[in-house]
């Protein structure tokens, strides 16, 4: 009977395969189940359930499948890696100690390194990350997301002018991306070098006019550059593209303050107070705008 559940077992997986290779994953995750229920220790089946797990994102059944995976076969580098990948998703302090096994079993496959890193930068110890993202790089990893993952942890060390150059890397793989422009433009601002700032943030609107807060961000830039009817331009863009956005007539109604135009900022304070009642800076910035406007009572109620 056991070689009947055995064929029966291998006749699942290959239809778990056609279901993979047609796209259909719930199929494939189903039929593989059924082929690993008949033959536990088969590392093939077991292998691509943890697979078909991964890529669905069900990290509580990869790493229960990764448990009885290290048991059969210890040996295997990229089951302890994808037992970190999980964990680490789950926030698990044992990925770190996973990644490390997968590395000493292999320790030329920069993924592995990559996520190390990860772990490392995500548990506050910046310099190993560092060592280890420049150690994937160092082994042919060269994308998109290695020099994004470097620019974060050079950040996090301060070491700021290098993390725009990795960022720069970054983008020379997905050029029509705004969010490299406006990673740059924050860094800048940080800075104090509010008109890098402001090139970049024109660079990431001329890119996709439609992100409220890539506008909202460049208003703020161009408030500090007493720039304010072109901050209060890029603001009514912000609003008029994410109306519910508390923070963008915040500042606007600030602007309006700033600007004299007091019963317009009025209208922009009773919007944010609309939505919430109690919101200590709109009724801060309402009473003063209505002291402006020599309405003192009414600004004491606020």
């Amino acid at each position: 009977m056991l070689w009947i559940s055995k064929r029966k077992a291998e006749d699942f997986y290959k239809l778990a395969m056609t279901s993979l290779k047609a796209g259909d994953l719930d199929k494939a995750l189903r039929n593989l189940r059924q082929a690993v229920n008949l033959d536990g220790n088969n590392v093939k089946y077991r292998k691509s359930l943890l697979d078909i797990y991964v890529k669905l994102g069900m990290c509580e059944e990869a790493v229960k499948e990764a448990q009885k995976l290290t048991e059969l076969v210890p040996d295997d580098p990229e089951i302890h890696y994808k037992f970190a990948l999980c964990l680490h998703k789950m926030g698990k302090e044992e990925a770190l100690n996973e990644v490390e096994k997968a590395i000493k079993l292999n320790c030329n496959n920069p993924e592995y390194h990559v996520l190390k890193a990860e772990i490392l930068n995500d548990e506050g110890y910046h310099e190993d990350a560092l060592l280890e993202v420049e150690k994937a790089i160092r082994l042919g990893k060269d994308d998109e997301y290695v020099h994004y993952l470097k620019a974060e942890i050079l950040k996090e060390e301060n070491r700021l002018m290098e993390a725009v150059e990795e960022l720069e890397r970054a983008s020379s793989f997905n050029p029509s991306s705004t969010f490299y422009y406006i990673e740059k433009a924050r860094i800048y601002t940080l800075l104090r070098w509010y008109e890098e700032a402001l090139e970049e943030y024109e660079k990431a609107c001329n890119l996709n006019d439609s992100d409220d807060e890539c506008h909202y961000e460049k208003a703020i830039v161009l408030m500090t550059l007493h720039r304010y009817d072109d901050a209060l331009n890029e603001l009514n863009k912000a609003i008029r593209l994410n109306p519910s956005r508390t923070e963008y007539r915040l500042a606007k109604a600030k602007l309006l303050i700033v600007l004299g135009i007091y019963e317009e900022a009025l209208d922009e304070c009773d919007q944010v107070l609309k939505r919430d009642p109690n919101n200590f800076e709109a009724h801060k910035l309402k009473a003063e705008a209505l002291e402006h406007l020599g309405k003192n009572e009414e600004a004491k109620r606020e």
